[in-house]
């Protein structure tokens, strides 16, 4: 989060002044929502350069949609 706080332009989103054990507690949701439905849902690493971010989606979206 900090990352992308630092390359908005704006930073007083409704989400992006909650502290960070809000944050920590709707990542925990999510990954448990992730790992009860991987058949649909997959994490993505957004900390890489955006290339890997995009190839990586890319591959998952080339399951499913035929010659991606």
């Amino acid at each position: 989060m900090q990352k992308r706080l630092q390359n908005s332009i704006t930073h007083n989103s409704f989400y992006d002044v909650k502290n960070q054990e809000f944050h920590k507690k709707v990542k925990e949701g999510f990954l448990t929502i992730a790992a009860e439905n991987q058949n649909r849902i997959h994490i993505i690493n957004a900390d890489v350069p955006l290339y890997e971010v995009t190839e990586e989606i890319m591959k998952i979206l080339s399951r499913y949609i035929p010659k991606l």
